[in-house]
């Protein structure tokens, strides 16, 4: 099987952040998936509700998260959309726009956390 590198998230700062161990990558690259299942849900979630600034909040919290994973892409989009609760928490058709492209993008991020820990495995 062909193994691209990765275009979602940059494994090689992740790696030098970690000292080079590829062990504890592993270990925290293996998290992404349950993470993943669960902000999916809690975005799901936000994008039917009015708060705002609960959806703010969470798109902070997932910012923080992927930026230890050099996720670019995931984290622009995160800011925009806690950008956006901030600066128009009555515009909640841009809302659930921004959260479906959020969650393509860690969708995105998620198959290619898997297939690095697959084309890794030792």
């Amino acid at each position: 099987m062909a193994y691209d590198k990765p275009a979602h998230f940059d494994p090689e700062p992740l790696l030098d952040d970690l000292r080079g161990n590829a062990g504890v990558l592993a270990s925290i690259l293996a998290v992404y998936g349950p993470w993943h299942a669960d902000t999916a849900s809690r975005l799901r979630a936000s994008a039917a509700g009015t708060d705002s600034d609960a959806t703010r909040r969470l798109a902070h919290t997932i910012c923080g998260a992927l930026s230890q994973f050099h996720a670019r892409q995931a984290v622009a989009l995160g800011r925009a959309l806690e950008s956006h609760c901030r600066d128009n928490p009555a515009g909640a058709a841009r809302t659930a726009e921004l959260i479906d492209t959020l969650i393509i993008e860690l969708e995105a991020l998620k198959s290619e956390i898997e297939a690095y820990v697959e084309h890794h495995k030792t």
